[in-house]
């Protein structure tokens, strides 16, 4: 039996209004005809009246699958692709420094020093790195700098307390051990 949506062929000898009807109602749901078929004539085999109302909880189900689907792809926006500087010159201007030598020199030294996001791939390559992970180390450098002096000051703070030991020795008492004196007849 071909049944398409919305025919009302009565002269056919397989016609069945109830299907028709059916077809016309779902005509341009997301369900596919074919299933609604199965599930119709699987219900008058079985000789249940609720083919119809089986029918409608699919196509329901079905349209709450799309409809979640469709709000799903519209709430995940993609991101916003990442910006890589790919040079010095990049850098420098994203760091907003002039483009010289001197200032390339101070942004490596300060990448060696304080573990920094740019990567080299090898002598005479170009530098590489991300922008916000790039403006985001180099606006937590105040931060280490003074990280970086309180350690210096706590060193201090704690070989500052020593003694004298024996008739050359010193020992710092807070860490436990001895200050090693340069032998003096050391040869350079």
């Amino acid at each position: 039996m071909d049944i398409t949506p919305g025919s009302t062929d009565s002269s056919d000898s397989n016609y069945d209004p109830e299907l028709a009807n059916l077809a016309k109602r779902y005509k341009g749901k997301p369900v596919s005809l074919q299933s609604a078929l199965i599930q119709y004539n699987l219900s008058k085999v079985l000789g249940k009246d609720s083919g119809a109302e089986d029918l409608d909880q699919m196509v329901s189900h079905d349209e709450d699958e799309t409809t979640n689907e469709s709000t799903a792809t519209e709430t995940q926006q993609p991101e916003k692709p990442k910006t890589y500087f790919v040079s010095w010159r990049e850098i420098l201007d994203a760091l907003d420094l002039a483009n010289s030598d001197a200032q390339r020199a101070k942004v490596q030294k300060l990448d060696k020093k304080y573990d920094g996001p740019i990567t080299v791939a090898g002598q005479g390559a170009q530098p590489e790195v991300e922008k916000t992970t790039l403006l985001n180390w180099w606006n937590e450098l105040e931060g280490r700098f003074e990280e970086l002096k309180q350690r210096e000051a706590d060193t201090e703070a704690t070989v500052r307390s020593q003694h004298d030991y024996g008739s050359d020795g010193t020992v710092v008492t807070d860490i436990g051990g001895s200050v090693k004196h340069r032998r003096s007849d050391r040869k350079p």
